[in-house]
């Protein structure tokens, strides 16, 4: 196995070791741990976040930084999805006032025709 391999499974390891559930290789001999990796450690997914901890103006910083990239997804997006959703509503619209027109105006049109006295010619 290459060293990436062996990276990986050791990770995999401590990973299943602080679960207890499964461990691929034998316990290797455990050395204590130091402050400095303790600190290193990501927090899983289970850990709360204190939110206090956050700092707004990093929070505000970061919002800022992917606001052009937000922007140009939802512009691609929008690009893409808003033609076709206008087509169909356009579609949507026409039959409506077809059916509308058929059911509604058409009786009163034909019934104004029948009111007016019939041409004579000449």
């Amino acid at each position: 196995m290459t060293e990436e391999h062996d990276d990986l499974l050791s990770q995999a390891d401590a990973l299943m070791r602080r679960h207890r559930s499964f461990i691929a290789r034998p316990p290797e001999p455990a050395a204590a741990p130091s402050a400095a990796s303790e600190e290193a450690e990501l927090p899983l997914l289970t850990d709360i976040v204190a939110t206090e901890t956050l700092d707004p103006q990093d929070e505000e910083r970061r919002l800022a930084e992917l606001e052009p990239r937000f922007t140009e997804i939802l512009s691609a997006w929008l690009a893409e999805a808003l033609p076709l959703a206008l087509n169909r509503a356009h579609e949507a619209l026409g039959a409506e006032l077809t059916t509308q027109a058929r059911e509604k105006l058409l009786p009163r049109l034909l019934e104004l025709l029948a009111e007016r006295p019939p041409r004579l010619e000449r």
